[in-house]
């Protein structure tokens, strides 16, 4: 059984947490923007940006295609969540015993993502799985042409089988509270599941999750972003979901 202590960062995690600069929202965009125009101009290989967090951290529409949107033409945006591998996958473990969640890195085809982004690095074209979030299962596949800027967010990006494919590394941090809030309202929209059903998987399962996958892979980010939950302004999306 899982101690307790293992849910929370050890010592030396937290150590290697504190050496790694933080910055908020716009002040970290804007400092890795900064960053990969630097490497651009030190590297001849195509740049990979690594950009995890938590889900609803805001890694995707808050920074990642901030990111992307910088470089235009010249960047090219990957999310790991084309990686899952279905609830084909998934119902195929449990008959064996071995049951597995949608919030655990197994379930992500994480070797094949290395793979793809060491190709796109050297500038070869990958076939991308495309994934369905309302079948739960990959649709079919794309190719995806290298970019001088190839962005890639997600849960796991920063997961010991990712890291070294990163050239800049980014964590977007949330408190509980905010992450659970956008989720709702995000998931209502993309997943159609109803609220009731969304927040009891996010207490049984995403929240357990984050603490034992996700968020112990803060230590592997080069810059860590704060992104909290600003009632102020996203409290008026509610509305588009009465």
């Amino acid at each position: 059984m899982e101690s307790i202590e293992s849910r929370f960062p050890s010592e030396e995690d937290r150590e290697e947490e504190l050496a790694i600069p933080e910055y908020g929202l716009d002040e970290g965009v804007e400092k890795l923007i900064d960053t990969v125009k630097e490497q651009i101009s030190e590297k001849d290989d195509n740049i990979i940006v690594e950009i995890a967090g938590g889900s609803a951290s805001g890694k995707t529409s808050a920074v990642a295609d901030m990111v992307t949107k910088a470089f235009g033409e010249e960047a090219l945006a990957i999310s790991a969540d084309d990686y899952y591998k279905g609830k084909t996958f998934i119902d195929a473990e449990a008959a064996k015993g071995n049951i597995l969640n949608w919030d655990q890195p197994e379930v992500v085809n994480l070797e094949l993502l290395q793979q793809h982004l060491a190709e796109l690095r050297i500038g070869n074209p990958v076939e991308k799985p495309i994934y369905d979030f309302k079948t739960g299962e990959s649709v079919g596949t794309e190719t995806v042409y290298p970019q001088k800027v190839i962005v890639v967010e997600g849960l796991f990006v920063l997961d010991d089988i990712l890291k070294e494919e990163g050239d800049i590394k980014a964590f977007v941090d949330i408190g509980t509270h905010g992450r659970i809030t956008r989720r709702l309202l995000r998931d209502v929209q993309r997943t159609g599941q109803r609220p009731a059903d969304i927040l009891k998987y996010f207490a049984q399962v995403v929240e357990p999750m984050h603490d034992k996958y996700i968020q112990s892979t803060k230590k592997n980010a080069d810059i860590i972003i704060n992104n909290e939950y600003n009632p102020e302004t996203e409290a008026q999306r509610s509305g588009m979901h009465e």
